[in-house]
């Protein structure tokens, strides 16, 4: 039995979101295009490392971290305080002339908050690395 979709079970727009809805009716090999190729090849080379937690991470050419995401944080309802010890742990990791394993002392030593070890605790678990 063929796992392409027939037209009937092919599943169009974000039909298959709220329908009951196999991976083959979605897409089949046959059905992508040009356009998402080069949509997987952007995604697999965006995840050769991992993305920090609290981060806005952008791609122009390289992968980039470029700060913390305090819109997002604050939509989510942390205080004044955890996004400024974030933004903390953020300085050294990005802004200070330290290596990433002097980064993470420093934030250790310096910085308080459960975030900022979630932070740490991220990057020491990273098998990829992590974009900074």
């Amino acid at each position: 039995m063929s796992d392409r979709a027939t037209p009937e079970r092919q599943r169009h727009g974000g039909d298959w979101l709220v329908r009951e809805t196999e991976p083959g009716d979605v897409f089949s090999p046959e059905t992508l295009g040009d356009e998402h190729r080069l949509i997987g090849q952007m995604a697999a080379e965006f995840v050769t490392k991992d993305v920090l937690p609290y981060s806005r991470t952008v791609q122009p050419r390289h992968t980039r971290t470029y700060g913390v995401n305090k819109v997002g944080l604050e939509r989510r309802g942390f205080t004044p305080d955890q996004i400024a010890s974030i933004e903390q742990a953020f300085r050294f990791l990005q802004r200070s002339k330290l290596n990433v394993s002097q980064a993470l002392e420093a934030i250790r030593k310096d910085v308080d908050g459960p975030e900022a070890r979630i932070l740490v605790e991220f990057i020491e678990s990273s098998t990829r690395g992590v974009h900074k």
